[in-house]
């Protein structure tokens, strides 16, 4: 029922092209299942508004619909900005555990990366098949905040301790 009503939400707002902020753009969270995270919402929004109105019915594009979801949150610009004012990104590195978010938003900054595979979202690819698996999954994907460019970490490790 919450999908139902959520989707046929999503849909009268797309038709208006109402703008949707997302204030978490993780897409799911490394709990049993993955549940989804409101990145994904905004991700299915911005289907919905590029669906309605492209072509035949008008010009939409799927970039243009991007306009309308504003995400705030790695891997986008703004939050690396705050994180690195007056600082030096090469002097700097992103720890975490998720190449759609982390690692794509490190390397957009110009910032360094540690990829954590045994402790978030990638655990169980990364132990079905490898590390190096899993990102070529992930880089071989275009629906990702990476737009389709290639990601590489900087460094990996399995975990990631104080």
């Amino acid at each position: 029922e919450y999908w139902r009503v959520m989707e046929q939400s999503m849909m009268v707002a797309a038709e208006k092209k109402l703008p949707m902020l997302v204030s978490n753009p993780d897409k799911v969270r490394p709990d049993e299942g993955l549940p989804p995270m409101p990145g994904a919402i905004g991700d299915t929004y911005e289907r919905f508004v590029w669906t309605t109105h492209c072509a035949p019915v008008g010009d939409m594009t799927e970039e243009k619909a991007r306009d309308y979801v504003k995400r705030i949150g790695k891997p986008f610009q703004e939050v690396f900005d705050i994180a690195l004012q007056d600082s030096d990104p090469s002097r700097a590195i992103m720890i975490g555990d998720a190449l759609e978010t982390d690692v794509t938003g490190a390397a957009n900054a110009g910032v360094g990366s540690l990829w954590v595979v045994q402790d978030g979202i990638h655990a169980e690819d990364v132990t079905k098949t490898s590390a190096e698996g899993v990102i070529a999954g992930f880089n071989g994907n275009e629906f990702t905040y990476a737009y389709g460019k290639k990601v590489m970490p900087n460094y990996v490790t399995e975990h990631f301790r104080w």
